[in-house]
């Protein structure tokens, strides 16, 4: 799927309105659904395309992956979702055992953090979003490693 059929898909039918409530015209939102391989033709350069850039130039700045990918794993998480990134084809057992640990060191934070809200008989908004953050992550986590097992060699 590209950038644009996205936008697409998700503005449907409801451009102008999606417009009011980005403080934007109702022209770009309708640019945006259009294909623009080099924008230069009727399309415009969407929010997708520019998320895609930052992402892109943080791996080429060398930042690790979890940090370049922060933007799609807060979208995941902002709307009930875990980003999973695929694993490598070429899986070895030492990336699997590297991946298992990970599993238990996140599954410990979500411990620790749930422990440590705990404490007091209270859970405060604060504590509750803490303890949904690294309960999200143990379960990407987990998930990975079930997803590298399958592939691994």
């Amino acid at each position: 799927m590209e950038s644009y059929e996205a936008i697409s898909r998700a503005i449907g039918k409801e451009a102008v309105a999606h417009a009011r409530r980005l403080r934007l015209s109702t022209r770009l939102i309708y640019k945006w659904m259009e294909p623009s391989a080099d924008f230069t033709s009727s399309g415009a350069y969407n929010p997708l395309d520019r998320v895609e850039e930052i992402i892109a130039g943080a791996l080429r700045l060398g930042k690790p992956q979890e940090d370049a990918f922060a933007l799609i794993y807060f979208l995941a998480y902002r709307f009930g979702g875990v980003y999973l990134p695929c694993p490598p084809s070429n899986c070895d057992l030492g990336a699997l055992s590297k991946q298992l640990v990970k599993c238990i060191q996140e599954f410990s934070e979500c411990a620790a953090e749930t422990a440590k809200a705990l404490d007091d008989d209270f859970l405060s908004p604060v504590e509750r979003k803490r303890i949904i953050k690294e309960g999200h992550d143990a379960v990407a986590a987990i998930t990975q490693l079930i997803r590298m097992a399958k592939e691994a060699r």
